[in-house]
């Protein structure tokens, strides 16, 4: 059975953050009546947007989000009622109506394939591709395509699409230098809406584990009104980052020095910052060989002494419960949610923390 569409977009991001979509809709100050499914049909990383419309503009705003990683324009959702075991597949494409085909000078087909089936994602490629053709009279093209069908073939449903974007949108910075253990853009995008940043908010920003900059390009592009600082301990990792901000014209906006997190009080004044959003050493790739207890421990010790009451902290952490450990231990500060992120087979956290109230202490 075919679900009538209207306008509607699939935007993808990482495991766990598909609510996080919703409320940037709401921090950027975009339009009412936009309507968001996070998971839809159980598909994480997936958030289905509905809102009315002039095509263009809204897919202009989509553009503007920055925890997304991809969109694509939905044009056809088909619904079983049980699992299809031996579908006539070409049979399924031929009856789809797809407007961008229409005037394509070459076409290719995208696949996402989840469930147990009786064929395989190439069976799919070949069988829509071939119906397309056909229907269109015109040609598959894998590399100068001008129209990227997508097609997720669910246990019960089929999705099926025109992506919106060729490159994904968390890939959008320059990086001469590639840290080996980077953040993703919208991660770091994510964690400073966890701090309570918003268009141009105001404040001073630090960023003590620096590695390629991202955190700070975002709050770059964030607000224009923010004073930005990055630390960063490794000599090789802060002349990489200083060429990626120099790379993106932000070497001058941005204050940026080699030193270490654990001693914030010799490079910065007491008080001094409103938010610290950073992504410490996982202890796999960097820091195999630290006390990550007393990395943390210490590092706290040292963001109590630069920042104030009112000063708010999120970080990315894979151990969390060391990390909960050395905050008990440290005793001034107060953790207010964790969120967890899932990328590969990494399990991690989106950690938002507060500076207590002496007198709680």
């Amino acid at each position: 059975m075919e679900k009538a569409i209207g306008n509607k977009w699939v935007l993808t991001t990482d495991l766990g953050l598909e609510k996080w979509i919703e409320k940037e809709w709401t921090y950027l100050g975009f339009p009412k009546g936009a309507h968001f499914t996070p998971t839809p049909y159980n598909m994480r990383g997936n958030v289905i947007l509905e809102m009315a419309g002039e095509a263009g503009e809204v897919e202009e705003l989509i553009r503007g989000l920055r925890t997304i990683h991809r969109f694509y324009r939905l044009r056809h959702i088909i619904t079983f009622d049980e699992v299809p075991q031996k579908p006539n597949l070409r049979a399924v494409f031929t009856q789809l109506d797809i407007p961008e085909l229409k005037t394509s000078q070459g076409f290719r087909v995208s696949t996402i394939r989840d469930g147990n089936h009786s064929f395989d994602t190439f069976d799919i490629l070949r069988e829509a591709g071939a119906a397309f053709r056909e229907l269109y009279d015109t040609k598959v093209d894998l590399h100068t395509y001008d129209t990227n069908i997508m097609v997720k073939w669910l246990e019960k449903a089929i999705w099926i699409g025109i992506e919106r974007t060729p490159q994904s949108l968390v890939k959008r910075w320059e990086r001469p230098f590639a840290h080996r253990a980077p953040i993703k853009a919208n991660v770091a995008a994510l964690l400073l809406y966890m701090v309570g940043l918003r268009p141009e908010a105001s404040g001073k920003i630090l960023d003590p584990f620096t590695g390629s900059g991202t955190i700070l390009m975002e709050a770059s592009a964030l607000s224009s009104n923010l004073d930005i600082h990055g630390l960063e301990i490794i000599k090789k990792v802060y002349e990489g980052a200083k060429d990626n901000l120099r790379e993106n014209e932000l070497d001058e906006r941005i204050i940026f020095k080699q030193g270490d997190a654990r001693l914030l009080e010799r490079e910065y004044p007491d008080d001094e910052f409103d938010y610290i959003v950073s992504n410490p050493p996982f202890g796999i790739k960097v820091g195999k060989r630290m006390n990550l207890f007393w990395l943390y421990q210490n590092f706290l010790v040292a963001a109590s002494k630069v920042t104030h009451l009112n000063s708010r902290m999120a970080l990315l952490l894979y151990r969390r419960q060391i990390f909960e450990d050395a905050v008990a231990n440290e005793g001034n500060w107060e953790i207010l949610s964790s969120d967890r992120l899932i990328m590969g087979k990494l399990h991690l956290h989106l950690t938002s923390l507060k500076r207590k109230n002496q007198d709680t202490i």
